[in-house]
């Protein structure tokens, strides 16, 4: 159960060193395109073969071109479903019990997900609207269940469609004035 504990988590945290998955208007209202989002990235996170799903989830578009640039993009995805097939082979099976919307992001939240996109992908973004989810998620082998729980942040990012931000209240707010700090030397 540990390693399930952590491969969960670590699938559901990889955004917290790397983090986006953009969706272009398809015609459906903002509430339907955040939450297929998050159903989206949670998919991919427990499927073999579901690693470039899960990246586009979560990384801005700009940074999945840089990785595909320095030939980093194929590996990371390859290793990623590897890991996923290798838990499935030794016998294991995964399931998403619960994908439950909380409340939507305040707008100091906001900013702290527009820092979060700068520092961790140096990219100057507006976050247009934003929404908290809970995800549950099950993994079984033998009849012993481990279910582990993650809150996440979907958020529309003005040229990037919308993203998920792998954190919870308390780690995005760790971007709070981030957005706002001056980078140049005066």
């Amino acid at each position: 159960m540990k390693k399930f504990a952590a491969l969960f988590l670590s699938c559901l945290m990889t955004a917290s060193v790397f983090t986006a998955c953009g969706d272009s208007d398809d015609g459906g209202s903002n509430s339907s395109k955040h939450e297929k989002i998050v159903e989206k990235w949670a998919d991919a996170a427990i499927t073999p073969k579901g690693a470039e799903d899960y990246f586009t989830c979560t990384f801005p578009d700009e940074y999945i071109d840089t990785l595909k640039d320095k030939g980093e993009w194929d590996n990371m995805v390859q290793d990623y479903n590897d890991d996923i097939q290798a838990d499935l082979d030794d016998g294991y099976s995964y399931k998403i019990d619960e994908v439950k919307m909380g409340g939507e992001l305040t707008e100091d939240e906001l900013k702290s997900a527009e820092g979060f996109f700068f520092d961790l992908y140096d990219a100057e973004t507006t976050v247009k609207a934003g929404f908290w989810y809970d995800v549950k998620a099950t993994r079984a082998k033998d009849g012993d269940d481990d279910t582990q729980a993650q809150e996440v942040a979907a958020v529309e990012l003005e040229n990037d469609g919308w993203k998920i931000i792998p954190f919870d209240h308390d780690s995005l707010s760790y971007y709070s004035d981030k957005s706002s700090e001056d980078t140049s030397e005066d």
